[in-house]
């Protein structure tokens, strides 16, 4: 589900993993008919099509909630090299990108993102629908809410924790705790006014 920019990478990952994608699925009717890396792009799922496993490839943490139902079975995909150590937890319909790093005892909820080359070190939380864009580092004992962005190349230091739908911009440096729905940027990071 979805045919920007996100799903191109998790078309790619899935492929390297032997995945055979069968459609599509792109609200816009501007892509509708179209194809992308010579997969059709649908308005929707042909009822005699297999569909039995999804994934919503959109960057957008809020979109990403309001399409995932109970009734579908999200697939979670892995690029081949992602490395996890053998204790981690991670949710249905999560995507681990190309050199992610996941250290022990990490706990990942559904639908989340972790892009190109984030290291999350051990004990971390990271709620549903979280973002973790790429380059990014989250050292020991952080806690991620739900529907977090935390910005290419940030890095939170140990233990820290960042509220529910808040948004860490890129390049920050996070030495204390961020509140939910907050906007915050800088190295070190604060609170936008």
């Amino acid at each position: 589900m979805g045919a920007g920019g996100h799903a191109k990478v998790v078309m790619d990952a899935l492929l390297l993993n032997g995945g055979d994608i069968q459609g599509v699925i792109d609200p816009n009717p501007l892509k509708i008919g179209t194809f992308l890396k010579n997969i059709p792009i649908l308005q929707e799922f042909p009822h005699d099509v297999d569909h039995s496993f999804f994934h919503i490839a959109l960057g957008d943490n809020l979109a990403r909630k309001r399409l995932a139902t109970p009734e579908k079975t999200y697939e979670t995909i892995i690029h081949p090299t992602a490395f996890l150590a053998g204790d981690v937890e991670i949710g249905a319909g999560t995507f681990v990108g190309a050199g992610v790093i996941i250290n022990a005892n990490v706990k990942i909820g559904k639908h989340v993102i972790l892009n190109t080359g984030v290291i999350i070190e051990h004990d971390v939380v990271i709620e549903d629908y979280a973002h973790i864009c790429p380059g990014s580092i989250i050292t020991g004992g952080c806690h991620i809410g739900e529907g977090v962005l935390i910005g290419a190349g940030s890095t939170l230091i140990p233990s820290v924790r960042v509220g529910d739908w808040s948004l860490i911009g890129a390049g920050s440096t996070l030495l204390q705790n961020i509140a939910a729905n907050i906007v915050a940027v800088g190295s070190p990071c604060k609170p936008l006014p």
